[in-house]
């Protein structure tokens, strides 16, 4: 018994010493600045360069700038907000979690991630333009070995508003995959390039919404650009399948690459790799960036970089449909008898609870 007793006792020293020792050395890591991606010069730069924008951000391995010793108002945070130290964060880590740049290939990836935050709706989406309720995740470009025909690749990129419709509607409506988890697609194009199994695929419908009633209801996809030019008030939105057993994914939009304004004003791959290469959300107004490069890179310069930001105020959205709301049927007037639906037991039969089934257009 008293041999066991000393053993717990030096095994409890120990792991005493150890946490201690454990606790110095990370205490010595950030009282010395010292980082995995130190030797790396990209890093480097991008860490001085996010402590000199962001000085009261801390990162993993770097405390934010003890010098500035500044106090805050209650409505005020930090512009830059706190990053991840996880491993296998990828680019949304701190800056200083990197240990070297990203490679070419890498980059590559990242760039052309399938995946992007998309408002369901023609026009494009601006603070003041009429919205719908929120932004969903959608695959919006291309397998990156999808050999390219008939200019799928370029349609489904391309944004609802460019469309021309030279092709038929249902082509450039956004599709969803309801399996274990739910996967949407911007439109059919981007559906084929991913090699979706389209016969599982539901539509969303077109609805035609605006502030007041409208006399003159669309009769083809081809007027919709000079329809809605003419009533900045209405918009068409994509509606999502009513009660489906499973739901599109909303998501948060957020700018995370360079020149999504279309505002850069000189273009410097440096800005542009560090956009990519690390998260710490920066606030400006009623935007949302991934990092403070990708602030600079979509139209900003470095004396717009404010180190403190208000407190976020919610900022009511329009509702999801505004006072008049048609269901626009191009199928028929385009002669098209099916949509792309194999499996009926997708969907339910009744409709949503604020809507009534219409049997003239089922």
């Amino acid at each position: 018994m008293e041999f066991a007793n000393k053993e717990f006792y030096f095994i409890l020293l120990g792991s005493v010493f150890i946490l201690l020792y454990s606790h110095v050395f990370a205490e010595s890591i950030f009282s010395n600045g010292r980082y995995p991606g130190e030797n790396d010069s990209f890093v480097e730069t991008l860490v001085e360069d996010f402590g000199r924008l962001c000085p009261f951000t801390d990162q993993c391995y770097r405390t934010a700038d003890a010098s500035n010793n500044r106090t805050f108002n209650r409505y005020e945070i930090h512009c830059c907000r706190t990053c991840r130290c996880k491993q296998e964060c990828g680019n949304e880590c701190c800056s200083d979690y990197l240990v070297s740049s990203f490679s070419e290939p890498e980059l590559f990836r990242i760039k052309h991630d399938p995946i992007e935050c998309i408002y369901p709706q023609f026009r494009p989406y601006t603070l003041v333009s009429h919205n719908y309720k929120a932004p969903y995740k959608m695959v919006s470009h291309c397998s990156m070995d999808f050999s390219d025909e008939q200019e799928t690749r370029k349609k489904c990129e391309k944004d609802y508003h460019e469309f021309n419709f030279d092709d038929s509607f249902a082509m450039l409506m956004p599709l969803t995959l309801f399996q274990n988890n739910t996967v949407t697609f911007k439109n059919m194009y981007c559906a084929i390039c991913n090699y979706a199994d389209v016969s599982r695929l539901l539509t969303w419908l077109p609805m035609l919404n605006c502030e007041t009633r409208v006399d003159d209801i669309l009769e083809s996809p081809n007027y919709i650009p000079g329809f809605l030019s003419a009533r900045p008030y209405c918009n068409v939105f994509f509606q999502s399948p009513y009660n489906t057993k499973l739901y599109p994914e909303t998501c948060e939009m957020i700018i995370n690459k360079c020149n999504m304004t279309g505002k850069w004003r000189d273009y410097d791959r440096f800005t542009e790799m560090a956009c990519r290469s690390y998260t710490s959300l920066f606030n400006d107004k009623y935007k949302k960036y991934k990092n403070v490069h990708c602030f600079m890179c979509n139209g900003h310069i470095e004396s717009e970089v404010k180190e403190t930001c208000e407190f976020e105020i919610n900022v009511s959205t329009a509702p999801p449909f505004l006072p008049f709301t048609v269901v626009l049927d191009f199928k028929r007037k385009e002669g098209l008898h099916t949509e792309y639906i194999a499996d009926k037991s997708l969907l339910d039969d009744s409709c949503g609870s604020d809507a009534v089934l219409d049997p003239y257009t089922v």
